[in-house]
């Protein structure tokens, strides 16, 4: 984690911005908690601020614990002064983001779009051709909110299996966009 961080840091403009979707990890076999700020203060990003996203619901993978039911996003930045407009019509304006946990995918940690959409929203003004990357490509979630706000997009994906699904989804954005 500490090297991707630093690698989007190396290729991020400026004045450009990182929201680093992660949630608290359970050390197997310790019963001990990884927290992603760990690795977002051994990389050079500046942390500009957390947001909550409250899921409503989770998997019931661990009868042990309270349910998971939020995740953070951490925005990171080079510097302090990051494009940014929290657009009047923007309907998460605080730092709370209630969306529902998206159960419809083959992927195991989807997230919806009015996520990346409202974050592409607040970064692109004027307008302006973005070039979003996502480090996590999964099942391309990221990807068709990029290319709904016309903005260029860069994906990364390990699985050959959520390469097809990114691709599929890709595909369908293509052509309702055509």
């Amino acid at each position: 984690q500490i090297n991707i961080l630093n690698e989007c840091f190396r290729v991020l403009k400026k004045d450009g911005s990182m929201f680093y979707n992660h949630k608290n990890r359970i050390i197997k076999g310790k019963g001990e908690i990884s927290n992603p700020y760990i690795w977002i203060i051994k990389s050079p990003f500046k942390v500009r601020q957390e947001i909550i996203w409250d899921r409503g619901s989770t998997n019931d993978v661990n009868r042990r614990r309270y349910l998971p039911t939020t995740e953070k996003i951490f925005w990171l930045t080079k510097s302090e002064k990051p494009k940014f407009d929290r657009k009047i019509d923007t309907p998460f304006k605080k730092e709370v983001w209630q969306f529902p946990f998206n159960t419809n995918t083959d992927h195991p940690a989807p997230f919806p779009i009015e996520m990346p959409n409202n974050i592409i929203h607040c970064i692109q003004s004027n307008n302006e051709c973005l070039t979003v990357l996502d480090p996590f490509m999964g099942s391309g979630t990221v990807a068709v909110s990029a290319l709904q706000f016309n903005c260029n997009y860069i994906g990364f994906e390990l699985l050959p299996e959520y390469v097809e699904l990114s691709e599929k989804k890709i595909r369908e954005c293509l052509t309702t966009l055509s």
